[in-house]
């Protein structure tokens, strides 16, 4: 089989775990209500976004070793840790890639401009750790997210800070406070995160 339509099928296999990922996922934060007359008496809305999870396993995967590695993997699906790896590439490049908004007064124009999204990853690790410089250049050419050190340990409450900022920033003002205060402490080692941000006009 020739490499391209190769690539194309490794593709189309991970792109069906990432369908059956979403349907697991969608089940286990659903799974809270009862029933559905429960649900729609309470009235809640569940938006989440299944490639931002496998972007982050992917990366993690690429991370990992030994048996938390394969778990990760098999997790993902069947497909195998490259399909994966080359899909969330796939999606970082092309489909979630961020473009800047233009300021635009005119009604019209906005009503045919195309739909607005902005994703952003990035991994911080405290900074008593030696990141591996292979994980963060992959992490920065297949995944375009960034690597930084933080000191969770000494100030966890500015790491925190400056993690919400440089999302807030990425995403254009767009999201701000994506880590809750209880969500860094100073025996946190590393964080993964992700945030999209969609507006279809």
């Amino acid at each position: 089989m020739p490499p391209k339509e190769q690539e194309e099928e490794h593709l189309a296999h991970a792109a069906r775990d990432l369908a059956a990922l979403s349907v697991l996922l969608l089940r286990h934060l659903g799974g809270h209500h009862h029933d559905q007359q429960e649900l729609l008496e309470e009235q809640n809305n569940i938006a989440f976004s299944p490639m931002s999870f496998h972007a982050i396993l992917s990366l993690l995967a690429a991370g990992a070793t030994g048996a938390v590695r394969q778990q990760i993997i098999s997790f993902l699906g069947p497909a195998g840790a490259e399909a994966h790896a080359a899909l969330a590439f796939k999606v970082a490049s092309y489909v979630l890639e961020t473009h800047e908004e233009e300021e635009d007064d005119d009604d019209e124009e906005e009503a045919s401009r195309p739909p607005e999204v902005r994703c952003s990853m990035g991994v911080w690790v405290d900074s008593s750790l030696n990141l591996k410089p292979s994980f963060a250049a992959t992490a920065t050419s297949n995944y375009k997210a960034e690597a930084r050190a933080v000191s969770f340990r000494c100030t966890p409450g500015q790491a925190r800070v400056e993690i919400n900022e440089w999302f807030e920033c990425k995403t254009g003002g767009h999201i701000k406070n994506l880590l809750p205060e209880s969500s860094i402490s100073a025996s946190t080692l590393l964080v993964l995160a992700n945030a999209v941000y969609f507006r279809g006009y």
